[in-house]
C-alpha cells in the first residue's frame, strides 16, 4: 500500500518537474515559435462502434480518433482471425477469415505520460448470397405505351453488386417492335431490386399480340431462384388487318396476254398474309383453260406490305365468243386477317374477234299450196363460240293462214355450228287466192351480224284445177277452101289444160296446138 503511494508520488513529482522544465525553457526562449510542443498524455480514444464486418470481404479500415500523443496501440483480447491492429497508427483493417460472434475488444493508446482505452464492439458475419427472381411471371403492355419495365428482385440485400445476365426471345422482333436494355442487369450492393427497361416501338402494322420472353442467367454474388422467366405480351393497337379487292370490276382485251386483279390489306400485317380466292360459279361465263388460266388462287401479301395481286393468263383464240366474265371471290385469309366488304370482283374479257355474218339462201322460191315444205338455209361465215341468236320478221301478201314457219320468229345457231334452217310449210286451204308472197328478213341478233342476203321471198301458188267451160272464138265457123283461116282460140271457164287434142281429126289443112289449144 505504501509502495503504491510512493510510486504515485514519484509519478506526480516527475510530472511537476517536467512541467517546470518546460515552463523554464519556454521562459528562456519566448521568441522561438518553431520549438515542438511538449508531449501530452493520450485521451478520448474512440472508434466507429459497434462494427459489423463480413467474412472473406476486406473490411473498411477503422481509424481511431484520439487526443494527445500515443506511442503504441494494443488490443485485448486478440481481434478475429484476418483482422489486425496497426500498433503505430491504431488503424484496424484486414479480411476476416471466419465468422465471429459479437464481442468487445479493448483498444489501448499508450504513452509514457499515460494511456486511454476504448471498448470496440466487433462482429464478423457471413456474406449473404441472395436468391434472384423475377418479380412477376407475366405482364401486358400496349404497343403505344412508350416504355415498360420488368422488375428483378433479390431475396435480401447484400454487400456486393449482383450482376445478372439475361437472354431475350419471343415473337416480337428486337429493333422492330422494341428495344431492350443490354444484358446484364446490375443490382447495386444494398439494393434489393432492379429494372430491365423496354422501349416499345409503335408502328402502323397489324401484327396481333406479340411476346418478349426474358430469361435470367446465372448471376454473380447471387443464386437463381424459382422464377427465372418473364413474358411480356405486347397488345397491338392497329386491330386485325382487312383484305379487299381494289375495285369491283376490271376489263381486259382477249389478246392482252395477262391481267392482274389487285388486293389491298390495311393495315399491313406483321407476318405474311395468304389470301385465298375462288372462281365463282355464278357470274363466270369464261372457261378454264380455253379462255383463261392461273397458277394459283392464293395471293401472298408479304409482312409489312399492303398490296398483292392475282395474275391471270388470258387465252386468245380465233372464235367469236362475245364478252365473257370471270367472277372472283375472297374466301379467307391467314394471319388473323379479316375479309372486308369488297370481297367480289368481276373481270370482263372483251372479245377481239368479229361476230360472224349471217345470210340466207335461196333468196327466192315458188311452191304450190300442196307442195312439200320449203327450206331456207341461214349460214354463218365464221364459227362462233357463242350461240348465234338471229331474230327475223315476216311480210308479203300471204298471211298466217297461208303458211307456218319453223322456228316461228327467231333462229338459234348453236355455238360451234355454222348454219341453221327456217322451214316454210304451206297451208292448202282450198280457196282460190291466186299467187301470194311470204317474205322472211333476218334481223341483227346476239353474237352475229347480218349480211346483204338477208331476205327471202317465197311465192305460194294455188294448186291447179280441171278445165271446164271450153269455148272457142268462133264456134260455127264456115271456112272457105284454100283460104288461111283466122286462128280459133280457146277459152276455159275454170281450171287449166296441160294438153289439147281433137276428135275426130280436123279437116285437111287444119291443126290444133296441143299446148295452147289454138286451131289454125
Amino acid at each position: 500500500m505504501h509502495t503504491t503511494s510512493r510510486i504515485a508520488s514519484a509519478r506526480t513529482l516527475a510530472v511537476i518537474l517536467a512541467l517546470c522544465s518546460a515552463m523554464f525553457v519556454a521562459g528562456c526562449d519566448n521568441d522561438d515559435d518553431d520549438d515542438p510542443a511538449p508531449p501530452v498524455a493520450p485521451s478520448g480514444l474512440s472508434y466507429p462502434s459497434p462494427t459489423t464486418v463480413f467474412e472473406g470481404v476486406a473490411m473498411t479500415q477503422l481509424v481511431p480518433t484520439v487526443a494527445g500523443n500515443v506511442d503504441q496501440y494494443t488490443v485485448a483480447p486478440a481481434l478475429p482471425a484476418g483482422i489486425t491492429l496497426d500498433a503505430t497508427t491504431g488503424v484496424i483493417s484486414g479480411t476476416p477469415t471466419a465468422v465471429t460472434a459479437s464481442a468487445v475488444y479493448t483498444i489501448t493508446a499508450e504513452h509514457t505520460l499515460g494511456n486511454t482505452t476504448f471498448d470496440l464492439t466487433l462482429e464478423v458475419i457471413p456474406v449473404v448470397v441472395p436468391d434472384v427472381d423475377m418479380a412477376q411471371a407475366t405482364s401486358t403492355v400496349a404497343e403505344n405505351a412508350g416504355t415498360h419495365t420488368v422488375a428483378v428482385n433479390l431475396s435480401s440485400a447484400t454487400i456486393n453488386d449482383v450482376v445478372i445476365p439475361y437472354t431475350v426471345a419471343g415473337t416480337a422482333t428486337d429493333g422492330t417492335d422494341y428495344t431492350i436494355a443490354a444484358s446484364p442487369l446490375t443490382i447495386a450492393a444494398g439494393d434489393t431490386s432492379g429494372l430491365i427497361s423496354i422501349t416499345l416501338l409503335d408502328d402502323a402494322v397489324a401484327e396481333g399480340a406479340e411476346t418478349i420472353m426474358i430469361t435470367l442467367g446465372a448471376p454473380t454474388a447471387g443464386n437463381l431462384g424459382a422464377n427465372t422467366t418473364h413474358e411480356v405480351t405486347i397488345s397491338d393497337d392497329e386491330g386485325p388487318p382487312t383484305v379487299n379487292f381494289d375495285a369491283p370490276t376490271s376489263s381486259v382485251l382477249e389478246n392482252a396476254g395477262t391481267t392482274s386483279v389487285g388486293l389491298t390489306l390495311l393495315p399491313a400485317g406483321g407476318a405474311d398474309v395468304t389470301v385465298s380466292l375462288q372462281v365463282a360459279i355464278v357470274g363466270t361465263t369464261a372457261e378454264i383453260p380455253t379462255d383463261f388460266m392461273f397458277t394459283s388462287l392464293d395471293v401472298v401479301i408479304p409482312a409489312g406490305a399492303t398490296t398483292g395481286a392475282l395474275d391471270l393468263t388470258i387465252v386468245d383464240d380465233a372464235n367469236f365468243e362475245g364478252d365473257e366474265t370471270i367472277a372472283l371471290e375472297i374466301l379467307g385469309a391467314t394471319g388473323g386477317a379479316a375479309v372486308g366488304t369488297a370481297a367480289t370482283h368481276t373481270v370482263t374479257i372483251s372479245d377481239d374477234d368479229p361476230a360472224p355474218t349471217a345470210e340466207l339462201a335461196p333468196t327466192t322460191g315458188t311452191l304450190q299450196e300442196t307442195d312439200a315444205p320449203f327450206v331456207i338455209t341461214v349460214s354463218l361465215n365464221n364459227v362462233s363460240a357463242a350461240d348465234a341468236v338471229i331474230p327475223f320478221t315476216t311480210g308479203g301478201t300471204a298471211d298466217a293462214s297461208d303458211y307456218t314457219l319453223t322456228p316461228a320468229t327467231s333462229l338459234t345457231i348453236p355455238a360451234g355450228s355454222m348454219s341453221g334452217t327456217i322451214t316454210l310449210t304451206p297451208n292448202a286451204d282450198g280457196v282460190a287466192e291466186g299467187d301470194e308472197t311470204a317474205t322472211i328478213t333476218l334481223q341483227a341478233g346476239t353474237a352475229v351480224t347480218i349480211g346483204p342476203n338477208a331476205t327471202a321471198t317465197i311465192t305460194i301458188q294455188d294448186p291447179p284445177s280441171p278445165p271446164t267451160g271450153l269455148t272457142y272464138s268462133d264456134e260455127d265457123a264456115y271456112l272457105p277452101l284454100g283460104v288461111a283461116i283466122t286462128p280459133l282460140t280457146p277459152s276455159l271457164a275454170a281450171g287449166a289444160a296441160d294438153n289439147w287434142s281433137v276428135s275426130p281429126a280436123l279437116p285437111a289443112g287444119l291443126s290444133i296446138d296441143s299446148l295452147t289449144g289454138e286451131i289454125s
